[in-house]
């Protein structure tokens, strides 16, 4: 797992840094929107599994999980620990299917919203 982040870390902020004069934000922003959208997609399943009927607004929980937790802990791990130099001195590069990042973006949120519909209709 770790790979796969470091993996996403690095092609993403190589791209980045062509166009930005800090280039970890979107990078971090990035990781923080995909792995809210695991957590959510997780709390989701446990929730219709366990047959647990809670009435949650989605996007509150996404705000909490997203800017309180996750962007923090990604910013402490990347930035103030400097695992970011580390990444980039490593090669990581997918090199013509850096697409793969955005389709897994896309596809992070789409089973979320698909774990969401289910847990709140069935």
């Amino acid at each position: 797992m770790k790979r796969f982040f470091n993996c996403i870390f690095y092609n993403l902020y190589s791209d980045s840094v062509k166009v930005n004069a800090s280039p970890e934000i979107p990078v971090i922003t990035f990781l923080s929107f995909c792995q809210a959208n695991n957590v959510l997609t997780i709390l989701n399943v446990i929730f219709y599994l366990a047959n647990f009927h809670f009435e949650y607004k989605i996007h509150y929980y996404y705000f909490v999980i997203q800017v309180v937790i996750v962007i923090f802990n990604n910013f402490y791990y990347l930035k103030l620990k400097k695992l970011d130099t580390i990444i980039t001195k490593n090669e990581y590069s997918l090199g013509k299917k850096k697409y793969l990042v955005d389709v897994y973006g896309l596809f992070s949120l789409g089973l979320t919203l698909f774990t969401y519909y289910v847990y709140r209709n069935f």
